[in-house]
């Protein structure tokens, strides 16, 4: 709990995004062409707030600071493990920052030891959170 509690910590610290002093209202930040927020559901950028029985919720914060990394984050509160589609940005490329589902220390492994996605969609397990962080690159993004 100590490891997995400074993890997250140390991940706070590292994004300036998540110490926001102002509202956040979907319109791009001033460091990035991405919205300061974007919200989603199973599907990018359908976060279906009319459905009575989702139980699925995912945002995207985009990065304030240069150097910072944008954050996804994917919240599966229903009884099974559910499929979503990431964020389609060529110029991003992701990592696998936290995963609650998963067994210590790969719940929240070390940025320098974060697997890299390299699939569209991602499977989050059932009463779980997971956590993106999304580095620009450019065109020139590799695995």
């Amino acid at each position: 709990m100590l490891r997995f509690t400074r993890g997250m910590i140390a991940l706070r610290k590292r994004h300036p995004s998540l110490k926001r002093r102002q509202f956040l209202t979907g319109v791009p930040a001033a460091a990035s062409e991405l919205a300061d927020i974007t919200w989603h559901g199973k599907k990018f950028g359908q976060p279906a707030w009319d459905d009575p029985v989702s139980r699925v919720l995912g945002f995207t914060l985009a990065a304030v600071a240069p150097g910072e990394a944008h954050l996804h984050v994917i919240m599966n509160m229903s009884e099974r493990r559910q499929r979503f589609s990431l964020p389609a940005t060529p110029d991003i490329s992701w990592r696998l920052a936290v995963d609650t589902a998963a067994a210590a220390p790969d719940d929240i492994p070390d940025p320098d030891q974060q697997p890299y996605l390299t699939r569209a969609e991602f499977e989050v397990e059932a009463h779980s959170l997971v956590v993106l962080e999304g580095e620009d690159c450019g065109s020139g993004c590799t695995d």
